[in-house]
């Protein structure tokens, strides 16, 4: 995606991954998309890299706490005859 506050779903999927798993070895991804996914979100101060990975920067963190905090959509009925 162009904008850069928009995020695709493997850049979310990577966020939650470093955020759920945050110091296992095994959290650290090699494939290209990983990185790239890392890198966007260390640019928007989300992960901050270092030697041992990436950590949840305290902008993460209220990140992380926005979408877990995001409700479901849900259908809304209506009469098709009323203007909107």
């Amino acid at each position: 995606m162009s904008d850069a506050r928009a995020w695709t779903p493997l850049e979310i999927e990577v966020f939650f991954t470093y955020a759920v798993f945050a110091g296992v070895e095994t959290r650290n991804f090699s494939a290209d998309a990983h990185t790239a996914a890392g890198k966007k979100l260390e640019a928007a101060g989300l992960l901050h890299g270092s030697d041992d990975g990436w950590r949840v920067t305290e902008a993460g963190q209220v990140f992380l706490e926005m979408l877990c905090g995001t409700p479901a959509p849900v259908q809304r009925w209506v009469d098709p005859r009323e203007p909107r």
